[in-house]
This record gives structure tokens, C-alpha cells and sequence, in this order.
């Protein structure tokens, strides 16, 4: 029983409206009951209850993306964010001045009171020091906490003054290449490995065999960021089969 009101019916009333309200503490599809009961001995009982179905959604996961130039990646990756009604975006993307803009009356977009509203973080294409030191630093800790990172790979944001420089590289799970080639423009079919075929990211059809099957037979990807290695205890879902570095 989640709530319950008593009702005194005046003499003579045929219809009241008795409003009962209550929390939902879980998400899901569920049908509850509204039922009456009489103290009188009311002998017709069969119009005492009715069931009703209630969908009760999840808050909207927060994610903030910062992306550092208008590309591909982040019209198609925003736009599909912002469909999803599950999703409460907020999407910053660099103008043509490279100077940050959006900083220009000193507002900062990294503080630890945003990301306590926040479940993701998605960096783009940027040079280290599109962020600022402390932005980084409160970003890493709130990482650390447990909160979700993505970062994706570019010219910039994998490049010689990109996060390698900055205090990510610590919770980032790869180790950066000091070979002074940090980009592969070679196309190539990505290919999962055990931990990929098993993780629910690349999961389309939900039979295991079919989706790898698309996987080996999807269209190229035009490039890839080059890195040293993973770094213990990181789990590579899919790798450029084309490339081995340091094994």
C-alpha cells in the first residue's frame, strides 16, 4: 500500500473527488490498484477497485560535451543525444576564434558544483589547454569519484599538446605515444575483442554471432588515434587490427 485518504460522504452526495498522491521510488512499467473499502457492509463490491498503469521514468542522465571544433563527430553525436529523452544535454562547441568565447565574461565550464548535476562527461577534439588547470583537476576528482568519461580521439585532443600534458592523463586509460606520430589515416574495420564481443556497447541484435558478423563486415572507419599501449587493468573492447604497437 503506498498512500491511503479517508473519505466521509455528506448525505445525498452521488460523485467526490478524493485526490491521493504519492513518490514512486522505483523506474519501470508498473499497473496499480485504487481500490475502496466501506464500513457500512456495502454489499456491491465489484466497482470498488480500479487497476491503472503507470510508466514511471528515471531522471535524465545529465551529460555535458565540449568539443573544440565543429566536425562530424559532434553534429551526429549531439543530435542524437539531444533525441534521446533520457538525456539532458548541454553541448558547448568552440567558435571559429580559437580564444574560448564562451569564457569571455570569466565563466567557467568545469566547476565541481556543475558536475554534481552531471552522470557524463564527453570531451572532444581539443588542445590541452582549451580546459583550464583547475577544470582539469576537478573533472579528474570527480572521475575519481566514479563518475563516466568519454573522451574522444582527434588530431588535437591525442596530439603533442593535447591531454597529455594535463592532469586527465592520470584517469585516462592509455598510455600516450612519444613517437611523435600520434594519427593513422588508414581506413580499417574495427575488430572487437573478447571483452567487445561481450560488452553491451557493441550489442545490436542481441545475438552474440549476428552482431559480430556486422561488426567484421561494417564500413571502414578513415582513421585512428595512435597510442602507446592500455594501461593495466583497462579493458580494450576493439582494436585497428592493421596496426601493432609495443605488442
Amino acid at each position: 500500500e503506498f498512500a491511503r485518504e479517508r473519505v466521509t460522504l455528506a448525505e445525498g452526495t452521488v460523485e467526490q473527488l478524493a485526490p491521493i498522491t504519492f513518490t514512486p521510488t522505483e523506474a519501470g512499467s508498473f499497473v496499480f490498484t485504487a481500490s475502496v473499502s466501506s464500513d457500512t457492509g456495502e454489499q456491491l463490491l465489484a466497482n470498488n477497485s480500479r487497476h491503472f498503469p503507470l510508466q514511471v521514468d528515471a531522471d535524465a542522465i545529465g551529460v555535458l560535451y565540449l568539443e573544440g571544433f565543429l566536425r562530424y563527430e559532434y553534429k551526429y553525436l549531439k543530435n542524437r543525444l539531444e533525441d534521446d529523452p533520457d538525456v539532458s544535454l548541454v553541448s558547448v562547441v568552440r567558435r571559429t576564434n580559437p580564444e574560448r568565447v564562451d569564457l569571455a565574461s570569466g565563466e567557467t565550464l568545469i566547476t565541481p558544483a556543475r558536475l554534481e548535476n552531471l552522470d557524463l562527461v564527453i570531451l572532444g577534439d581539443m588542445e590541452g589547454d582549451y580546459l583550464s588547470e583547475g577544470e582539469y583537476e576537478a573533472l579528474k576528482n570527480w572521475v575519481d569519484e566514479g563518475h563516466a568519461l568519454l573522451v574522444l580521439g582527434g588530431y588535437y585532443s591525442f596530439g603533442a599538446d593535447g591531454f597529455r600534458n594535463t592532469p586527465l592523463a592520470s584517469v585516462l586509460p592509455v598510455v600516450f605515444s612519444n613517437d611523435g606520430v600520434e594519427q593513422s589515416e588508414e581506413p580499417f574495420i574495427l575488430n572487437l575483442t573478447q571483452y567487445g564481443r561481450q560488452h553491451p556497447i557493441f550489442e545490436i541484435t542481441g545475438d552474440s554471432v549476428n552482431d559480430l558478423t556486422f561488426w567484421n563486415t561494417a564500413p571502414q572507419l578513415l582513421g585512428s588515434s595512435l597510442v602507446a599501449r592500455a594501461k593495466a587493468g583497462a579493458e580494450v573492447l576493439a582494436v585497428n587490427p592493421n596496426i601493432t604497437i609495443d605488442g
